[in-house]
């Protein structure tokens, strides 16, 4: 979505979050891997809960929508790396 990610952070937390972490800890013990999620549309509310998750890139960034201009997640979130260049589409995937 434009305006905030699909779930709320509290779901994710209670219905994701443990899962991610398992899946993506099993990861890098296996292997020197980094963790990448695709996503379109605004992640911002749930980024500190992902990068605590393990996620170490977003891809793309859509920066058209809140909260998600490049300077403002560098300056807050300067952990996580974006792959690919900035989307500036208008559309959800």
């Amino acid at each position: 979505m434009q305006t905030g990610p699909q779930i709320s952070p509290r779901m994710y937390r209670e219905f994701y979050k443990p899962r991610h972490k398992l899946m993506w800890e099993r990861a890098k013990q296996l292997a020197p891997v980094k963790v990448m999620l695709h996503s379109c549309g605004s992640l911002y509310a749930l980024l500190p809960d992902l990068i605590d998750a393990g996620l170490d890139i977003i891809q793309p960034v859509q920066t058209t929508t809140a909260d998600m201009g490049a300077a403002k997640l560098k300056r807050e979130f300067a952990k996580i790396s974006v792959c690919g260049a900035a989307a500036a589409t208008r559309a959800t995937c």
